[in-house]
């Protein structure tokens, strides 16, 4: 996976309602094949600290906040900031566990099932599978790295309840005089 895409899987995995093994998540980031094939050792454990150091990162920082910043890739040749990888390993990550992502927009908030349904259509986008007009899918397209980080604390504030409830008591412990 290209950074962007990676960034969007992790994000992806830690929104999921449920929690993905290691062992199921890490083959996917390798794409096509599941197989890195790394060239020896080194280059292995080095390759997989560091995709598990990012993850923990990630993670770290949606918990303590319930916020994401994609990275997102920004073509070279207009400087346009694509979010289309980002949201292919976020929608990745998520078809991980297709019942949980149904369960969630099952029971999901008006703002969480909005942002859901916003991720969704721009994968339809990526996918040319829109029925967006150009004109919109360009409009959607210039919005969208801006609305994605809002979609994904909504998604987070309804996937992952207990760390709503983690940052309140943190909230409130800073705010409790000693």
């Amino acid at each position: 996976m290209a950074l962007s895409e990676f960034d969007g899987y992790i994000t992806g995995l830690l929104a999921c309602p449920e929690m993905i093994p290691s062992s199921e998540r890490l083959p996917h980031v390798w794409v096509d094949t599941g197989d890195a094939q790394f060239p020896d050792q080194k280059t292995t454990e080095k390759t997989i600290g560091a995709v598990m150091e990012h993850f923990n990162s990630a993670a770290g920082t949606m918990t303590r906040s319930l916020w994401c910043e994609p990275m997102y890739e920004v073509d070279p040749n207009s400087d346009e900031v694509l979010s289309e990888p980002w949201v292919d390993g976020f929608t990745r990550a998520m078809r991980l566990r297709p019942n949980a992502g149904e369960a969630l927009l099952d029971r999901a908030d008006e703002k969480t099932w909005a942002s859901m349904i916003f991720l969704m259509a721009l994968q339809d986008i990526n996918l040319g599978q829109s029925k967006f007009t150009e004109v919109e899918i360009d409009e959607i397209d210039l919005e969208a790295p801006d609305l994605i980080p809002n979609c994904v604390a909504a998604i987070l504030t309804q996937s992952r309840p207990e760390r709503k409830r983690r940052l309140r008591r943190t909230c409130r412990a800073a705010l409790t005089p000693h």
